[in-house]
């Protein structure tokens, strides 16, 4: 299952613009990379985070910029949390952060696209499936794909 999942992303690296990306390849991506930090911020290194641990730099953190894409994670109030939240429960974890919610959206994301591409899954009608996501809700939490946007 996984690897078919990998299988399916990696197909999908052309339709997106992680494709240039550093660690990304056609036949692989690196996990866990961050930013190079110099200066202070270096301090943090490859155990950073992105946003949790931008904190620690306190003072020394100005001009460190953080982007949240996605609700809190904390906030069982909006469904897409309260399902989250509940799954990583249920598997024993309760270390409820802002990467592993993004992952758990995109794996939903993912697993719509998928249903809607039918049997006999092609690349060509997965890419067709996901660019016809329109204003698709995963919990309050509204993502809307077509040719001319990939970013949701």
């Amino acid at each position: 299952m996984i690897r078919a999942f990998a299988s399916a992303v990696l197909s999908l690296l052309p339709w997106c613009a992680l494709a240039q990306a550093p660690g990304v390849t056609p036949k692989s991506i690196l996990l866990g990379q961050s930013a190079a930090f110099s200066g202070p911020a270096a301090q943090l290194g490859i155990q950073m985070n992105i946003g949790t641990k931008a904190y620690a730099l306190k003072d020394e953190g100005h001009g460190v910029a953080i982007s949240q894409v996605v609700p809190f994670p904390w906030s069982p109030s909006v469904p897409v949390v309260k399902e989250y939240q509940t799954i990583m429960t249920k598997a024993g974890n309760t270390d409820f952060n802002f990467s592993s919610l993004e992952g758990f959206i995109v794996a939903k994301a993912m697993v719509e696209g998928l249903k809607r591409a039918g049997k006999d899954l092609t690349r060509e009608k997965l890419l067709a499936a996901l660019e016809s996501m329109s204003n698709v809700d995963l919990g309050e939490f509204v993502i809307s794909f077509s040719p001319s946007n990939h970013s949701g």
